[in-house]
């Protein structure tokens, strides 16, 4: 296959994991209610380097390990811990100012010094602590990635590029809607979203610890 088909082969395949609902969905719909598009652009920014660190780690060999039992349980009880962690503290941040103005934090109004490292690290963070990002790459995602270039330096680079353009095409587009969609919505509708989202966070946290509990149990 050329250079341009891997790349859109990956283009497609990628959109059709970044549409399905996860905690990078939820962090995307969060950060962008809070600090605009650039919020959804950092977040899917830390997302693409760990999938970059990914990529490279399979190519050299380590998707055995990454998919064996051992590990997918520490990476599904620890990742369920941090995502716990951060739908509590989406919960708490609403409840405590309803209002989308009280939302925002410092360095993420528009006009100041913007944390897009914090961001970054968020959509790193999100994208480790699911088990199932991990279980995609070391599988589904290693075998196209020998299958349609032999794990060879163009191809591999063309797979990702197209796997990350999609995935950036989708959660932008989510991004837009959630920026400019906010200018309409009453405040109150967005803190009871961003509410709704974090319980949706805890209860997949908690999904993915019982689901390491089953890694564990082989």
């Amino acid at each position: 296959m050329s250079i341009i088909g891997i790349a859109a082969s990956s283009f497609l395949l990628g959109l059709s994991g970044a549409i399905m609902p996860g905690p990078l969905l939820t962090l995307t719909i969060q950060k962008s209610a809070t600090a605009g598009l650039r919020g959804g652009f950092f977040a899917t920014f830390g997302h693409a380097m760990v999938e970059m660190v990914a990529v490279i780690a399979f190519v050299l060999g380590l998707a055995s390990l990454a998919s064996s039992p051992g590990v997918m349980a520490a990476v599904a009880t620890g990742g369920g811990a941090i995502l716990l962690y951060m739908g509590w503290g989406m919960i708490a941040q609403a409840l405590k100012s309803p209002s989308l103005s009280g939302l925002q934090n410092p360095g993420e109004v528009p006009g100041t010094v913007y944390p897009w490292w914090k961001v970054s690290l968020s959509g790193a963070l999100v994208s480790v602590a699911n088990p199932y990002w991990l279980l995609w790459w070391a599988t589904v995602g290693t075998t196209y990635l020998f299958a349609w270039g032999g794990g060879r330096p163009l191809p591999v680079a063309a797979f990702y590029l197209g796997h990350i353009w999609a995935d950036f095409a989708w959660f932008m587009t989510v991004s837009a809607a959630v920026t400019f969609g906010r200018k309409i919505i009453p405040d109150r509708l967005y803190s009871g979203l961003l509410i709704v989202l974090g319980g949706a966070l805890m209860l997949l946290a908690l999904y993915f610890v019982y689901s390491g509990l089953m890694f564990a149990r082989g």
